[in-house]
């Protein structure tokens, strides 16, 4: 499985780096996890079939989450997009982007 996590706090992105290589291991999955500190550095290298999933904040500087989330879809209606943010106030939004999840740190 390749995720794509694109959060700009650094400590965020191994934290959840780290529980989601923890719960792989443990079913015995191969995962490969990339990092991104921006929407802008994600969507230069994204196309459609890169990623099996996304993990987005929606706190960040520049295109924010829900932006990223925009332009993810234009190219992409089908690739699972979970929102990770200490803002619980983009929720119902994230339902206009198709969110699989939204998971509040």
């Amino acid at each position: 499985m390749n995720l794509a996590l694109v959060d700009d706090l650094p400590y965020d992105l191994e934290y959840l780096q780290k529980l989601l290589s923890e719960y792989f291991s443990s079913v015995q999955e191969k995962l490969r996890v990339f990092l991104y500190s921006s929407g802008e550095e994600f969507l230069s290298v994204f196309y459609p079939g890169k990623f099996d999933a996304v993990f987005l904040d929606n706190l960040m500087d520049g295109i924010n989450g829900m932006e990223t989330a925009r332009r993810i879809r234009a190219f992409d209606p089908s690739i699972p997009i979970i929102f990770i943010t200490t803002e619980e106030s983009f929720a119902l939004e994230g339902y206009t982007v198709q969110a699989m999840n939204y998971i509040i740190k």
